[in-house]
């Protein structure tokens, strides 16, 4: 299975933001599995389950700073996670620009913990 750390043809890389629980309890040992989830509520067919991606660390951050944090208000720490994503399961989010979404697991071994990030004040 490739790794995010190579980008073999067929393979997008991309960019997951989730809280630093998530990836310390489930992510990094279960992969990214789609859930139905705040950004879907507007989409065709908001019953479809997703994972969502950012195309690049500057748009995360850019989506951090505008929006996602207000999405997990309680949430001080996260993580940045790159994925390899086949291409074939990669959509355009109709959302956000810049953005992109799943609706297939995405494995452990595809996934690689870029930062931890701590929002909060001292």
């Amino acid at each position: 299975m490739p790794s995010p750390r190579k980008n073999p043809a067929g393979f997008r890389r991309l960019i997951h933001v989730a809280p630093l629980v998530t990836w310390e309890k489930h992510v990094r040992k279960e992969g990214l599995v789609p859930r139905l989830g705040h950004r879907g509520c507007t989409v065709d067919d908001p019953h479809e389950p997703r994972t969502y991606f950012f195309a690049d660390r500057g748009t995360a951050e850019d989506g951090m700073a505008n929006w996602l944090l207000d999405l997990h208000p309680r949430v001080r720490r996260f993580a940045i996670i790159e994925a390899a994503v086949p291409r074939r399961d990669v959509h355009d989010d109709p959302e956000i620009s810049g953005s992109f979404y799943t609706t297939r697991p995405v494995p452990p071994a595809r996934l690689r913990l870029l930062e931890k990030l701590d929002v909060g004040e001292d």
